[in-house]
């Protein structure tokens, strides 16, 4: 078995509901010891859905995002609340954020998009809209757009779509899931 690092001591610098900000002082497998790892602790992980419907196409969500100052195309996404698993957290958030009741959830992957520094997990699953059953969260999308692969492929590869973690999704599904759905 694999020595692994050992926490030595914590500093908290920020903690809030959101999220925590930890400086710990750490001892690596090999025995050298990190004065200042700096540890950024974001819940319980989060969730997106690559949402197909009947004849392929993928629907996106379009928001507007503060910290970049502009408005995205994207998968809809969302935190794993309290008691949520993953795969109820991502039924939630594709409700919310759609209108759609979803079928055939399928976990396609799951990640750490920055292990460096965070051990926050991202779960990316592909499902099929069984039927609109309300209307999207007005307050924090503006707009919902089936589109077919190819525009989605175009998409991506003319980067009008700059969410990594929509990127993730959408490559990782038009390059191992082909829409088997």
């Amino acid at each position: 078995m694999e020595k692994k690092g050992e926490k030595l001591s914590r500093k908290v610098v920020y903690e809030s509901s959101w999220l925590n900000l930890y400086v710990d002082r750490v001892r690596l497998p090999n025995g050298h010891i990190l004065e200042e790892h700096h540890f950024l602790e974001l819940g319980r992980g989060s969730v997106s859905a690559v949402i197909e419907d009947q004849q392929g196409r993928i629907l996106l969500i379009r928001l507007y995002r503060y910290p970049s100052d502009s408005f995205e195309w994207e998968l809809p996404a969302g935190r794993v609340e309290a008691g949520e698993t993953p795969l109820e957290a991502v039924q939630r958030e594709v409700l919310e954020e759609t209108g759609y009741r979803a079928i055939h959830y399928e976990e396609m992957i799951a990640y750490y998009p920055v292990n460096g520094v965070s051990n926050h997990r991202m779960h990316i699953y592909k499902c099929r809209a069984a039927e609109r059953v309300g209307a999207f969260d007005p307050l924090e999308i503006s707009e919902i757009r089936w589109y077919e692969k190819e525009d989605v492929r175009q998409m991506v590869k003319n980067k009008e779509i700059k969410d990594g973690l929509s990127l993730i999704g959408l490559l990782y599904y038009l390059s191992f899931q082909g829409g088997t759905l």
